[in-house]
């Protein structure tokens, strides 16, 4: 079920700030992680606002 862009724009977020905790906290396995989640979000967001129309 695709989700709507608002939706993968949250979870861009969630990723972004798990990153972010990753980074204070030095946690180099988890920083690894959430830079996949990040880059999947990302990917999934873009490609939600191209079928949109908005690229």
């Amino acid at each position: 079920m695709p989700r709507s862009i608002e939706q993968l724009e949250k979870r861009l977020q969630i990723e972004q700030d798990a990153l972010a905790r990753a980074d204070l906290f030095g946690n180099q396995i988890a920083q690894a992680l959430y830079r996949e989640g990040v880059a999947r979000a990302q990917a999934a967001l873009d490609a939600a606002r191209r079928r949109a129309g908005e690229f």
